[in-house]
């Protein structure tokens, strides 16, 4: 569930009808529940004018979604609208993961969640805040000087207080970019596309909470979605991710680093359209120094890009929150 979008949240995927309380057709079914518990229908074509969501359109679609812009008529406001286009028990654990941990992050850079529910077929859908604005990356593209670059520093230091926050409630992306933060018309700064979250807390406790806890990604190196998409994104992924090794909040923290680079330089840390060619940078080591591609850079965010991201999770700063207070 890593597609970009400029959406409420990352992916090019959408959501639907009635407004209802979580429901166990969705629900993380037990550990000794059958894996087909879920429902397997695909999704029927969306109508304008369900429930109590005026559809106005498709806003994008990914692998494994779609979001459509839509009004709320008991609120007069706009909203975006998350589904699965098929959700499968596996894509609707992951779903009802990305809401449910999302939920809980109240921040003014993290997307708001306003309902979960389920169509009358059982499949879920949510409603979030609609964010209008740009991806990061397209911002950054605009950007041609140093000193334009320079000045979208409030924004890759928006995100890392974000993340700290999240942090604090031990939660990590794993799927951190500058695809997944929108810059809005008046400066806004909002952290996208939680489909990757976990709850380490819940993990470590071993909580049925946390979904992945019964089939997680890092048990597999380089684990695709049923649609293919690879969990994590190459360019900004630190090598332990990239491994399939366990991961703290310190994989964000290499992340985080990778962003604040693409800022400074206009460059991604490993600039490749080569997925292997990325695998294999990652592997042999941390990118490019910073003042190699650009020797003016300040050496102090020099020295904050390098420490964030160090090949090894001890070497970096321990939480986002470190990080942030250097920026």
């Amino acid at each position: 569930m890593g597609d970009d979008t400029r959406v409420s949240d990352g992916h090019r995927e959408a959501a639907s009808p009635h407004a209802a309380s979580v429901s166990p057709p969705f629900a993380t079914p037990p550990s000794d529940s059958p894996a087909s518990d879920p429902p397997r229908a695909s999704v029927p074509t969306i109508r304008p004018g369900i429930g109590r969501y005026d559809i106005l359109g498709e806003q994008g679609e990914g692998g494994l979604g779609r979001v459509l812009r839509a009004r709320d008529r008991s609120l007069d406001r706009l909203v975006a609208l998350k589904e699965l286009k098929d959700p499968t028990p596996e894509a609707a654990a992951r779903f009802v993961r990305e809401v449910m941990l999302t939920a809980r992050l109240q921040h003014p850079s993290i997307i708001s969640i306003y309902e979960i529910g389920a169509r009358d077929d059982g499949s879920p859908f949510y409603s979030m805040k609609l964010v209008e604005g740009r991806p990061l990356d397209e911002v950054i593209a605009t950007a041609k000087t140093l000193v334009e670059r320079l000045a979208l520093l409030p924004h890759a230091a928006a995100v890392a207080d974000a993340v700290a926050y999240a942090h604090d409630r031990g939660i990590i992306h794993r799927d951190l970019k500058p695809a997944n933060v929108i810059v809005g018309p008046f400066g806004e700064t909002v952290v996208i596309d939680w489909g990757l979250a976990k709850d380490l807390r819940a993990a470590a406790a071993g909580s049925s909470r946390d979904v992945t806890a019964a089939a997680d990604e890092e048990a597999l190196p380089l684990v695709r979605t049923q649609a293919g998409a690879m969990l994590g994104t190459p360019a900004y992924m630190p090598p332990e991710q990239m491994r399939g090794a366990p991961v703290d909040e310190r994989a964000d923290v290499f992340a985080l680093g990778g962003i604040l680079y693409h800022v400074l330089t206009g460059r991604a840390p490993y600039d490749t359209d080569s997925f292997r060619d990325a695998v294999a940078r990652i592997a042999a080591g941390t990118p490019v120094p910073l003042t190699e591609r650009d020797a003016r850079i300040p050496s102090e965010l020099a020295t904050i890009v390098g420490k964030a991201m160090a090949s090894r999770p001890d070497d970096r700063y321990r939480t986002a929150k470190e990080l942030a207070e250097d920026i």
